[in-house]
């Protein structure tokens, strides 16, 4: 090879690096390594808005030292769980630079029109900081951006799940527990008829059951422990509205305790797009969203849901255990 030779080898040579430099694929480049949101403090925080990305939101607020759901009747939220979650973007650093450009933002889904999450904050001042929240590189890179800034980065300090929408996560779903053990009797009323029950010792009866009826107590049990200690999937506020459909409820449930207390519990009207059914305890400030399973199964039982149905003899006719040779 000649010298010439040698030389234009060398010059290619730099030209590949340079080339494989230039455009080698990178996922994510350092950057400056500063706070995301300078200056953010989560004890500053008076109230945060939490959207996903079918449009499902959530307000949450201060009320005093309280944290709540102001859209909901000011329903108590769980305050430990929303500062120990705001305390996390504290610590979101600008030091894995994913993009400058907004042409990506929807590919990453941080984008105003099609994001993951997005998280909106009031602070004590007044201002106001939006944090889009998108998709994951993997399960400890998560790509995040404020919403006055195009640049993209990565971070490991919040996933996209903790910032579910849903009121459940925000709060404690229990709306009221009544012991078994201190129920002395049940009265169940829908548009079927009205079932009535009582405890005597340890076990239950059912009132009014003709000469040849068998009841069943397990079915009863399963009507008492939805009833006694009842789970909502949110709070619907503290004022009643007429499409609650109260009124004229689809069923009641009324529980009395050995102490002489009486509860009742209401079901009314149905969310059209949830299927989940509006219900008001007597002992509740707060009207409450219920699952469509555990509403449905009080509003369509039947008096045959209580009883053991015959059996069919041999000869094909019913025999309902009773009688003799």
């Amino acid at each position: 090879m000649t010298r010439w030779q040698q030389i234009l080898a060398v010059i290619l040579i730099i030209q590949i690096g340079l080339v494989g430099f230039i455009f080698w694929p990178q996922s994510s480049v350092q950057g400056s390594g500063e706070p995301l949101l300078p200056g953010f403090s989560a004890a500053n925080v008076i109230s945060l808005t939490l959207q996903g990305s079918d449009g499902e939101r959530i307000v949450l607020a201060k009320d005093g030292e309280a944290w709540v759901l102001p859209e909901a009747g000011n329903y108590p939220a769980n305050g430990e769980q929303i500062v120990s979650f705001l305390k996390k973007f504290e610590g979101v650093q600008t030091n894995r630079l994913v993009t400058e450009t907004e042409a990506s933002h929807k590919r990453l889904k941080v984008a105003p029109d099609d994001f993951n999450r997005m998280l909106e904050v009031t602070m004590q001042d007044g201002s106001q900081r939006q944090i889009y929240i998108g998709d994951a590189a993997s399960p400890a890179a998560t790509h995040i951006r404020t919403g006055d800034r195009p640049e993209v980065y990565l971070t490991g300090e919040v996933q996209a799940y903790e910032l579910d929408p849903r009121a459940s996560n925000w709060i404690n779903t229990q709306y009221y527990s009544v012991p078994i053990s201190e129920t002395v009797t049940l009265t169940l009323q829908n548009a079927n008829g009205t079932f009535e029950f009582e405890r005597e010792g340890e076990n239950w009866i059912m009132q009014g059951l003709a000469a040849d009826e068998v009841f069943l107590e397990n079915n009863l049990k399963t009507v008492l422990n939805q009833v006694n200690l009842l789970q909502m999937t949110r709070p619907a506020g503290k004022e009643e509205k007429p499409s609650f459909g109260l009124d004229d409820p689809r069923a009641i449930v009324t529980l009395k305790t050995v102490d002489g207390k009486e509860y009742t519990l209401r079901i009314g009207g149905q969310d059209e797009v949830s299927q989940e059914y509006l219900v008001k305890w007597s002992e509740s400030p707060y009207y409450v969203w219920l699952a469509q399973y555990t509403a449905s199964s009080l509003i369509e039982k039947t008096r045959e849901d209580f009883l053991q149905m015959p059996t069919p003899t041999a000869e094909g006719e019913n025999d309902s255990g009773g009688g003799g040779q």
